[in-house]
């Protein structure tokens, strides 16, 4: 264990921006194809960073899924034609455009760095404020399509993996916790009751009434009393349950390593077991990273993009992630 509570707590950082031309109608009031066109120039021109532009009209359906399972667009833009994403070469800065929103830019970052990821979507919104005239109210701040994004139109959030919290059944009172301070908590992966993987996204619901440093200190401030709280719950299984987690830790290995057909469910369940062996040094493996990355490969889209092959059922999808899980374990450090 690690002095450093966030670690192999946090799995990642993001902040969003939501911002709006001043002369053209929200989104879902009706935009044309030249007023989009326009955004797309804007986002483009705010871009001091290597990145490629894309189209959804030029999307399959596949591929749009693909960029919502990496958290690179919502499901809202992915159902559209008339939208378009631009996106860093190192995926940490994605702007979708014609969402709910006309811009709405994020920048994700591994780790817990949420100043960081303000630093960096702050500046690509200083470029933008050059380039559109942005809707800006002096009394509520950033106009918006939704209400509950008015004012800085910023959304900061951190993903979680909190197995210990979810196994001993104290969720119930992080979610309090975080109601109380004006945050959202929600399963990640499946249903918030009963989430899949035991990871977690915390964010804050309302932006207007607070400064960003202000959004970022509160965020910050649960998460880590979160983490210093999961940490404690690991030493206490670690010291009560440890032959336990070690044999729940190695049978999950043991299944990934060998199984054929792996369902979603069931991987992420065994992925979760295997992550928390590694959190709590009692699995001889260290490679958290890889963990991470291989739960979004194993994704329906992405499984399907990396097989290159779009016509899988689910049975030959569950082969197919079985096979990418018992390649990945072999280089698995």
């Amino acid at each position: 264990m690690t002095n450093d509570n966030t670690k192999n707590v946090v799995v990642s950082s993001r902040v969003r921006l939501a911002r709006n031309a001043a002369k053209i109608p929200f989104p879902q009031k009706g935009i044309t194809v030249e007023e989009v066109a326009y955004l797309v120039k804007c986002a483009d021109k705010a871009a001091d960073f290597e990145h490629q532009l894309v189209f959804m009209s030029d999307l399959r359906d596949v591929d749009r899924q693909a960029l919502v399972e990496r958290h690179l667009i919502s499901p809202d833009l992915a159902k559209k034609d008339l939208g378009a994403l631009l996106i860093s070469d190192d995926d940490s800065i994605a702007v979708m455009i014609n969402e709910e929103d006309h811009i709405r830019a994020q920048c994700i970052k591994n780790g817990f760095r949420l100043q960081e990821c303000y630093n960096a979507i702050d500046r690509y919104d200083d470029n933008l404020s050059k380039v559109m005239d942005v809707a800006y109210d002096s009394e509520f701040g950033y106009l918006t399509a939704c209400l509950t994004n008015v004012g800085t139109g910023m959304r900061a959030s951190v993903m979680v993996f909190l197995p210990a919290m979810t196994f001993t059944n104290m969720i119930e009172n992080f979610l309090l916790i975080a109601k109380e301070n004006g945050l959202t908590f929600r399963g990640v992966y499946g249903e918030r009751s009963n989430p899949v993987g035991c990871m977690y996204q915390l964010s804050n619901a309302r932006p207007i009434g607070l400064t960003e440093s202000r959004i970022i200190e509160n965020v910050s401030g649960v998460v880590s009393e979160m983490c210093a709280s999961e940490q404690g719950l690991r030493r206490q299984l670690l010291s009560s349950r440890k032959d336990e987690l070690t044999d729940k830790a190695y049978r999950a290995y043991g299944i990934l390593k060998n199984a054929r057909m792996l369902s979603s469910g069931e991987f992420m369940e065994l992925v979760a077991y295997l992550k928390l062996g590694m959190a709590m040094d009692v699995i001889e493996f260290n490679d958290v990273k890889t963990l991470d990355k291989l739960i979004i490969d194993a994704q329906p889209a992405n499984l399907v993009k990396i097989a290159k092959s779009y016509s899988l059922n689910a049975d030959q999808r569950d082969l197919v992630r079985a096979a990418l899980v018992r390649h990945t374990l072999e280089n698995l450090k």
